[in-house]
């Protein structure tokens, strides 16, 4: 999804205005960041987001580090 194009001269402008607004809204829900907080866990900060590993606590990863398992983050977009 792209950004909306500027208004055109001659449409009307509320119907326009409300239309690019919700455009705009849509496009920027394709482009957050969601976590599912169990593998991933994001923390918005005035500087901006962290994006963090969760520890796991399954017998697998018992008394192991979390360095010992790297974890891939994939960024996905609707586009």
């Amino acid at each position: 999804m792209l950004l909306p194009s500027k208004l055109q001269s001659g449409q009307n402008f509320k119907t326009a205005t409300v239309n690019t607004v919700n455009q705009i809204i849509e496009y920027l829900k394709t482009q957050r960041l969601v976590s599912d907080n169990r593998t991933i866990k994001l923390n918005q900060l005035t500087s901006g987001i962290a994006i963090s590993a969760v520890q796991g606590s399954s017998p697998l990863s018992a008394g192991k580090s979390s360095i010992d398992h790297p974890f891939k983050l994939k960024i996905v977009t609707d586009e």
